[in-house]
């Protein structure tokens, strides 16, 4: 091999910026197998290292376990950025030690990159690298085949920068012991941890981002003290993060055996999906600050998607659907714990919807007898206050169990939240007035609008809700992000503070019970100035009488006539099938609506934008159409509205139906 001909250019750079920073000190070090250079093999080229020197090694097969031995060098292949060559380049231990041992001594200025670490073996060290909380950066290595009885199979004890590595297929023999990193306090980034047999991260105390942990026999991460970001845990064999003291924040975790996270402080932002709970807690356990999370598809036999039970578990913004308990609470299962005061949890600007269980779909609250060995029994009850979120079926489904407590305040509504494709994981809120698409990377409108829009605790902030937002956060997972969906207008105003969609008595009631209240997102705080005063209550003042459009609507719908298909005498007709008649200030609407028999609701959704008025009839299916066709006669009642001219649309799924005219009389 001609070394100076086949340097790659990121080498060059290295070499020459050495050279011109310390010309009399540093020094280059060639290490090849079979063409001449300065030494064949890399330990020989380490002992005649000295800190500041690089060592450049080139592709091939190294059979030998190489100690660093406290020296601050440079040692590399020959191009740590292009994957082949790191997989050519590789340090096989003889199965009898670590393949790669640092001495602790080392800092910053020491760098091992761009090598394939494989065949080593260790009874309480790691099989990989055992770095000694070495401050070593470990970069562009790929880290397989490696064994360990007691330790980490992968990597253990390092405090540097791990960066863009992979760790697979390593082997930690002993249950519950580390297949990936372990004992890490410095920063893990950009970096595949998968298929590792042993938890793929555990005792990590610095941060980790931007990587994916998944596939590991045993389960992702545990015991670490590290922030977590834009990572994927996902397919372990135990669960995927357990014990985490700092915030995971933009992660997924998925596809996890025994369950996605159990004993975590604090998680945002993060999608929970598909992961199995081998008891309780399909999604979440025990864990403490839940925010702008996606909880679906999870299960168990309690909590399919959150159990509480020895945490008190505060949940905000966060949307829990299609999450599945084989006993108790398909959304959230709270259970009373050893302690007297039992669990108290919190649910607030959330939206759960589409769970099922055995007992309580969404939501059930349990609890236990708990006696001392003396005799000495006391009962273990369950707290829940929900505040501000879309629960279907309301407080009237919700199990609670004998001496358990359910607190339902203020601003809780059961109205399906329009979620876009629930069944392909999009669950942004539909809106008239744009939400954001996630395949298109754009905004787009639909038809109708999510009840959830506005929804929120009046006295939250917005966060980063786009405009226009109706100075009220969302419901849900996107409530407070720049993914919120938009607010049409005349939507819920910012003073119904009971989301009855109408500003009156029962306002000024929720008002007066936090006046002169001072604290974050209290209900009576519209300017949000954390204090309950008389600005708060002139903003009640100025949106006194303001209807929404939401409960300017109620309807009714009769039993389907069977008709011959393909069309109902009412489509036949070239007349405006619906017919509306003004009554005050309401106005009366009467409509036939042509629906596929296997429907499973019919329900009419309103907006108001300055004087038109908007009708949506939704058909809601379940399975696959049949083949007979149904008219469902369906009457409601609007209003009631400021006198006024109004333009009157009506769509059904969408789709146009017709329009007419009508004037309220002042």
């Amino acid at each position: 091999m001609t070394w100076r001909a086949n340097l790659r250019t990121p080498v060059l750079v290295t070499i020459v910026l050495m050279a011109f920073i310390s010309p009399s000190s540093a020094k280059v070090i060639y290490v090849d197998d079979d063409e001449p250079a300065d030494f064949n093999n890399i330990q020989a080229a380490i002992n005649d290292s000295n800190d500041g020197d690089t060592i450049i090694v080139a592709k091939g097969i190294f059979n030998e376990n190489i100690n660093i031995d406290g020296k601050n060098i440079t040692l590399i292949s020959t191009d740590p950025n292009d994957s082949n060559i790191v997989m050519d380049t590789i340090i096989r231990g003889d199965g009898t030690n670590s393949v790669v041992t640092f001495s602790g001594s080392e800092d910053t200025r020491c760098t091992l990159s761009g090598f394939a670490i494989t065949g080593g073996y260790s009874y309480i060290k790691a099989g990989g690298i055992e770095g000694n909380y070495t401050g070593a950066t470990i970069s562009h290595c790929i880290i397989y085949g490696n064994r360990t009885r007691d330790s980490a199979a992968g990597i253990s004890s390092c405090s540097g920068l791990i960066n863009n590595c992979t760790i697979t297929n390593n082997v930690a023999t002993i249950i519950n012991r580390t297949g990936g990193i372990r004992n890490s306090w410095g920063t893990i980034t950009n970096c595949n941890i998968s298929n590792n047999e042993g938890t793929g991260l555990s005792y990590c105390y610095g941060p980790i981002g931007n990587s994916t942990i998944s596939n590991n026999d045993g389960g992702g991460i545990k015991h670490y003290y590290a922030e977590i970001s834009n990572c994927v845990i996902s397919g372990n064999n135990g669960w995927g993060i357990v014990d985490c003291r700092k915030p995971i924040r933009n992660c997924l975790i998925s596809g996890n055996a025994y369950g996605g996270l159990r004993a975590c402080y604090t998680i945002d932002s993060c999608t929970i999906v598909g992961n199995i709970g081998v008891l309780d807690g399909g999604g979440l356990s025990n864990c403490g600050v839940i925010s702008n999370c996606i909880i679906v598809g999870n299960s168990a036999l309690y909590g399919g998607g959150v159990f509480c039970e020895t945490v008190s578990s505060t949940i905000i913004n966060c949307t829990i659907s299609n999450n599945w308990a084989s006993n108790d609470g398909g959304g959230i299962c709270c259970y009373g714990n050893h302690a007297w005061f039992g669990n108290k949890a919190v649910i607030d600007n959330s939206i759960l919807w589409g769970n099922t269980a055995s007992r309580g779909d969404e939501i059930a609250l349990t609890g236990y007898w708990s006696c001392t060995t003396s005799g000495d029994c006391h009962y273990c009850p369950s707290f829940l206050t929900v505040s501000y979120s879309n629960v279907e079926g309301g407080s009237d489904e919700v199990i609670v169990d004998s001496n358990c407590t359910l607190i339902w305040d203020y601003g809780n509504i059961d109205s399906n939240p329009c979620f876009v494709e629930p069944n392909n994981g999009v669950y942004h809120l539909k809106s008239h007035a744009g939400r954001w698409d996630p395949n298109s990377q754009s905004w787009v409108m639909d038809y109708f609008s999510s009840p959830c829009i506005d929804a929120g605790n009046p006295g939250c902030p917005l966060g980063d809700e786009p405009e226009p937002n109706g100075n009220r956060i969302n419901m849900g997972a996107y409530g407070g992000t720049a993914e919120a969906s938009k607010s049409p207008a005349y939507w819920r105003s910012i003073a119904d503070a009971t989301n009855d969609w109408v500003v009156d008595i029962n306002d000024l009631k929720v008002f007066a019970d936090y006046w002169l209240n001072a604290g974050e997102c209290l209900p009576g705080d519209f300017d949000r100035s954390q204090f309950v005063d008389f600005n708060d209550f002139a903003i009640l003042g100025r949106e006194w009488r303001h209807v929404g459009p939401g409960p300017g609507i109620t309807y009714e719908v009769d039993e389907c006539i069977p008709i011959e298909p393909p069309l109902s005498a009412a489509e036949d007709s070239n007349e405006i099938r619906f017919t509306v008649t003004v009554e005050g200030d309401y106005i009366r609407f009467e409509d036939l609506v042509t629906a596929n028999c296997c429907a499973d609701e019919i329900e009419l959704q309103m907006t108001v934008e300055e004087d038109l008025i908007t009708i949506n009839e939704i058909e809601h299916l379940v399975g696959v159409p049949c083949p007979c066709i149904c008219d469902y006669p369906i009457t409601a009642t609007l209003g009631p509205f400021d006198p006024g001219v109004y333009i009157f649309e009506v769509y059904q799924d969408g789709s146009f139906i017709g329009s007419t005219t009508v004037t309220i009389e002042p």
